[in-house]
């Protein structure tokens, strides 16, 4: 048995919308309304006076930061619940209530304790919705790969052995930017896997502006950046071992060096008028258009018309989500992490009063 668990936090222009495209999986669904301050308990209201029985509907005095608002969720869960999903109030599981009931038994099946689903893009038009519609198949395509041992199980549709995320929630920083990252780590720490169902596919709204998805990479980065530093140690010995989890490690830690570097290369070569420079260029669109042609077809997708003429533009795309997110997240994120590495080596003091 599962149940379907929806954090929401002043989410009055999505829920409504998420209800009705997910009607068919409202009867085991439990909504959490994070203390919204706007009309998000007037909207699920009234999604549920239309079409009874509506979903389960908790209320946290206090803002939990979504994961205090997954933790009531699944401490109040009857007993006989075995698996918990996962999704936020601007997703659709496109997947029907019988799928999910056929992934808890791959669940078994495969002996994970928590698990991704395929997620794509619910609106993909225009050239900057294509984009980021390939590159989440591109994201598919990396966690087939990973297999059993992934770095992140997003929130946004995800699925979970409810024991386990009991006992990972407990020892949650309850941090909210990287809160899946550190969930993940935490549930893979205690020595189970992680691992990725593609036949469940989940849709999310993707930012529709560059602000937005400016601000929602940043927001990535930094959450990222925290999880690294708070989780080196355990990083580290893994980057020694032949996984997933490895691959995935060496991934985001080498990025923010070779990145960085490439762009500030041919940028330097451009400047002084290097001929070589056109090479350079020519030689990362190469490059990045072998990965997303590569990692797209293993992530089991349907390529179509707007992917082919999305791919061109991915070195593009790719340079300017690398320079708006990580500008920003290191202008802001970076004393975080570094106060994370230091409590890693200097022993915290409880202070008393008197």
């Amino acid at each position: 048995m599962y149940e379907i668990v929806v954090p929401v936090y002043n989410g009055a222009d999505t829920i409504r919308a998420s209800l009705e495209s997910n009607s068919a999986h409202v009867q085991r669904m439990t909504l959490v309304d994070d203390a919204s301050t706007d009309g998000t308990l007037g909207e699920i209201e009234r999604f549920s006076s239309n079409s009874p029985p509506g979903p389960k509907l908790l209320r946290m005095a206090v803002n939990g930061r979504k994961v205090g608002a997954v933790k009531k969720a699944v401490n109040g869960l009857p007993q006989d619940i075995d698996y918990v999903v996962t999704t936020d109030d601007d997703t659709r599981i496109v997947s029907a209530p019988e799928d999910l009931e056929w992934a808890c038994g791959r669940m078994e099946e495969k002996g994970y304790a928590a698990a991704a689903f395929r997620m794509n893009v619910a609106n993909p038009g225009g050239v900057f919705g294509s984009m980021q519609s390939l590159e989440y198949k591109m994201a598919n395509g990396f966690r087939r790969l990973l297999g059993g041992r992934q770095m992140i199980t997003p929130g946004a549709g995800s699925i979970y052995r409810r024991s386990v995320l009991e006992d990972a929630l407990d020892d949650h920083s309850g941090e909210y930017l990287g809160d899946d990252m550190e969930l993940t780590i935490k549930i893979q720490k205690d020595g189970y896997k992680a691992g990725f169902i593609p036949e469940i596919e989940v849709r999310t709204v993707a930012p529709r502006t560059l602000g937005q998805h400016s601000r929602q990479r940043a927001g990535w980065e930094r959450g990222c950046q925290r999880v690294l530093a708070k989780e080196a140690p355990y990083i580290a010995r893994n980057m020694l071992r032949p996984n997933g989890l490895s691959a995935a490690s060496w991934l985001a830690v080498s990025s923010h060096i070779t990145i960085p570097l490439g762009i500030y290369d041919i940028c330097d070569s451009a400047i002084r008028g290097d001929p070589s420079a056109l090479n350079k260029a020519a030689s990362w669109a190469v490059t990045s258009g072998a990965v997303v042609a590569g990692l797209a077809a293993a992530s089991g997708d349907k390529l179509g018309t707007r992917d082919v003429l999305a791919a061109p533009l991915m070195p593009a795309y790719m340079l300017y989500t690398t320079l708006a997110s990580r500008i920003n997240a290191y202008s802001n994120g970076l004393p975080e992490a570094a106060g994370e590495i230091v409590s890693l080596i200097v022993p915290r003091t409880e202070s008393t009063e008197a």
